[in-house]
């Protein structure tokens, strides 16, 4: 009967450790892929590489390569977004997922407040933003 119980505990364990890894699999599954905005292009590969295109008018600027991201079932972090960003917790930018389908994902951007040398950057506070996939 003991041989039972614990046999039963471990398929419990082994099924439970199963379905978390699936969920989470699963949902940054729905993540890679080409999203856009208007002017904005982000694609987030399956090796954990994203490419940032933006372009307006004459102006263009694209971010690929060596640049990298980090997803779990609820937040992403794209690593080295602002490279050129005066603190080391200002480089990154973090999201949390709101909703993502496999055609949609909205996000909550969470946008530090900088201070340099006195002056006060990036006020705008935390937004919610909305990507269509390509």
């Amino acid at each position: 009967m003991m041989k039972k119980a614990i046999y039963l505990f471990a398929l419990v364990a082994t099924l439970t450790a199963c379905t978390t890894h699936r969920n989470a699999t699963m949902k940054h599954s729905l993540l890679v892929g080409t999203w856009e905005q208007p002017n904005l292009t982000l694609d987030l590969k399956s090796n954990g590489r994203y490419r940032y295109h933006y372009k307006e008018d004459s102006y263009s600027y694209e971010q690929s390569g060596k640049y990298s991201y980090f997803a779990d079932k609820d937040s992403v972090v794209i690593y080295d977004f602002y490279p050129q960003a005066y603190t080391s917790e200002s480089k990154n930018l973090l999201w949390s997922i709101h909703r993502l389908t496999t055609d949609s994902l909205v996000v909550y951007v969470h946008k530090p407040t900088v201070i340099l040398d006195g002056d006060t950057l990036n006020t705008v506070g935390d937004t919610v933003e909305l990507y269509t996939r390509k």
